[in-house]
């Protein structure tokens, strides 16, 4: 079940490689993209490197800004009256 938060939230498409979007670590407060490269016991996937700290670093529209829904983040503005 995909977390909808309503009107005027959209996810953020990741800045590096426009494929993924970008989610919260678990355990912390990095940002990073869903198709994060992995490796682990021989096994990896995904392709994209991008994660950072810096909410700022994050692209967002004119007038939106980074809210973060149930750990999940997403761009928000305020819908049009």
């Amino acid at each position: 079940m995909a977390l909808n938060p309503g009107p005027g939230h959209r996810r953020i498409p990741c800045p590096l490689c426009a494929n993924g979007i970008i989610r919260m670590a678990s355990g912390g407060g990095t940002l990073q993209c869903s198709n994060l490269k992995w490796k682990h016991s021989g096994f990896s996937g995904g392709h994209c490197t991008f994660t950072t700290r810096d909410r700022n670093s994050i692209p967002l529209k004119p007038g939106e800004r980074l809210v973060i829904r149930d750990f999940s983040p997403f761009a928000f503005a305020r819908p049009a009256d």
